[in-house]
């Protein structure tokens, strides 16, 4: 049966959640120690993620997620498929995000450039290679942060990928990558250095002293300071053959 009356059963009705007791002398005949009910909290004051930061988490999900395709399964990567998946790691390599995506998207695109077809990679990345600009405002422009980001991560995927095609490829290719190497040896910013010095070595790990020759106007210091590194590369070389 029922409870009936309060009065007649001596059953004490539920009160709301809103309603329970908080104080001292309420919570010590229970034995414990209740939360305090802080007041309904209103729609306007509800914490939720804004779209934009779910649209950055999303974004961050979807590059790992390429970058596992790229490292596990390489061969289902077809041309269409390498040139626009190139075109949009560099695009969020670049863009301004998150550490995680812009680190995430570099080194998908550096594993593209280790296991997917190195032609096809090569061909893509051509296209983002820097050429002299023929305007000044052109030439402004390409100066800009974004474009020098660019320019740098495309520099560290060659040197990946410069080991991975032919002797013949690669000759082909230096006439095209000449103007960016010596505008980035001569950049003021030291990763751009290091890298176009980095893609030299690599260069010069398949052909030999005629990728020297090739860049043979190259200044007494940054002939120098190749030299260095052809020489550290040949010690590791060594190393690992022994």
């Amino acid at each position: 049966a029922g409870c009936g009356t309060e009065a007649d059963q001596g059953c004490v009705a539920p009160r709301p959640l809103t309603q329970l007791p908080t104080n001292t002398k309420d919570s010590a005949a229970i034995g414990t120690t209740s939360p305090t009910i802080s007041k309904p909290v209103t729609s306007d004051e509800t914490e939720v993620q804004s779209p934009g930061t779910t649209a950055a988490a999303s974004r961050c999900l979807y590059l790992q997620g390429v970058r596992a395709l790229i490292k596990y399964v390489p061969q289902y990567f077809q041309k269409d498929h390498v040139e626009v998946v190139i075109d949009k790691l560099l695009h969020y390599s670049t863009c301004s995000g998150s550490y995680e995506q812009v680190h995430t998207a570099e080194r998908a695109l550096e594993n593209m450039a280790e296991t997917v077809d190195p032609m096809q990679c090569m061909e893509a990345l051509s296209k983002h290679v820097w050429k002299p600009d023929t305007s000044a405002a052109e030439s402004s422009a390409n100066t800009s942060s974004e474009n020098v980001a660019e320019d740098l991560i495309t520099l560290r995927a060659l040197s990946k990928l410069i080991c991975r095609l032919s002797k013949d490829s690669i000759r082909k290719a230096l006439p095209g990558l000449k103007p960016m190497i010596f505008e980035s040896l001569s950049s003021r910013q030291v990763d751009m250095r290091k890298a176009a010095v980095f893609l030299i070595v690599e260069m010069h790990a398949s052909l030999g002293d005629d990728v020297l020759s090739e860049l043979e106007s190259m200044s007494p210091a940054q002939q120098k300071l190749v030299s260095i590194y052809i020489g550290r590369r040949s010690k590791e070389a060594k190393k690992g053959e022994a």
